[in-house]
């Protein structure tokens, strides 16, 4: 061959592409040429199902089928609303089609909860699937696929007050409920009427003790409006869907009278016979127009109760004052028995929620 030959020979050679410089697609299952990546990609959840019921720190199972392609291995996580309350599984086979779970003991009781599936190839390539419940451990079903009954979340029912009864603002009254199972959150008490706040009598306590809960004295404050349509409310603190609320009562207007003179709680005195002494008090509007004051004390089966006066007048812009001179041993059936403590009561005639005792004292002949 001559060197013409040969040089034409080398240019045609130059000249042939070789393959590493060749775009060849390479067909595989995410090639965009690929048949399979035209196909639906999808993971669909079999289990669990809507309503199904998974024992708090028991055993679970999770199922699923798949289209396409999304990948060789999925993460699995427990959901609630958009939070992740536990990663389950990381890396899990896809062509496995199930997952053994375990739940912890801390996970909360709730009817919200759903499995989420992510592809960890494709993290677009996503499974969700029903809401189902979270229980206490034995209240689940046999076997893997839940509940054989429909699964009931925690009651709520308030019993007291009644429906129809009468508070009077300032006497200690009775809230109590009853609850099934574990409510989540603390109890949170409400006054409410027309749906409405009136006060929130309690912002979170104690659910209770073997599903019963209480307020227990709770005294109406004196500034709440007297009306009827009231309720109370108890709620989670947590999860409004967990309340009761009790039937309707009426709230009677605050009602009291307080003795100033001697008050109460005055130190014991003594009263010789003839020395002359003021009652006074004070009074809410609602306590009537005439109180009665009474004189108490003896010794056990001696014990008297003398009537002073029977009806005096109230008072006015809410108080009231009422002289009394210390009669003999003897007068109008009055006994002095010495060293012994007496009191005296104010009492409205109109209204026998308003009434108190004087301070305590001796009778000195």
């Amino acid at each position: 061959m001559g060197k013409t030959a040969w040089v034409a020979l080398f240019l045609a050679l130059a000249l042939i592409p070789t393959m590493s410089s060749v775009a060849v697609p390479a067909g595989g299952a995410d090639s965009p040429l690929s048949p399979q990546s035209r196909e639906e990609t999808s993971i669909t959840l079999t289990s669990p199902l809507a309503g199904h019921r998974w024992d708090q720190a028991g055993t679970c199972l999770i199922k699923w089928t798949y289209k396409g392609h999304p990948g060789r291995t999925v993460n699995i996580f427990l959901m609630r609303g958009n939070a992740t309350m536990k990663t389950l599984a990381l890396n899990q086979a896809l062509a496995g089609g199930q997952f053994n779970c375990h739940l912890d003991r801390n996970t909360n009781l709730g009817d919200d909860y759903y499995i989420l599936v992510k592809s960890v190839e494709n993290p677009q390539v996503i499974g969700k699937s029903d809401l189902f419940h979270v229980v206490q451990p034995g209240l689940s079903a046999k076997g893997p696929y839940g509940p054989v009954s429909p699964y009931k979340p925690p009651q709520v029912t308030v019993v007291k007050p009644e429906q129809g009864t009468n508070w009077a603002a300032g006497d200690p009254q009775e809230i109590k409920w009853h609850y099934t199972d574990n409510p989540p959150g603390q109890a949170k008490v409400l006054l409410m009427k027309n749906n409405q706040v009136v006060k929130t009598i309690s912002a979170g306590q104690s659910w209770g003790q073997w599903g019963t809960g209480y307020i227990i004295p709770y005294y109406m404050p004196s500034d709440t409006p007297p009306d009827s349509g009231y309720v109370v409310k108890v709620v989670s603190t947590t999860d409004d869907k967990y309340r009761g609320t009790s039937g309707q009562f009426t709230i009677l207007p605050y009602s009291r009278l307080i003795v100033t003179q001697p008050a109460n709680n005055a130190p014991l005195a003594n009263w010789p016979v003839g020395s002359v002494h003021t009652i006074a008090w004070t009074y809410t509007a609602t306590c009537g127009t005439h109180v009665k004051v009474q004189l108490h004390g003896g010794v056990n089966d001696q014990w008297k109760v003398y009537i002073i006066v029977a009806s005096w007048p109230i008072g006015s812009n809410g108080s009231g004052s009422f002289q009394w001179t210390v009669p003999a041993s003897g007068t109008n059936g009055i006994v002095w028995i010495p060293g012994n403590q007496y009191q005296m009561t104010v009492s409205g005639l109109e209204n026998q929620k308003c009434w108190d005792w004087t301070g305590k004292f001796t009778v000195s002949q």
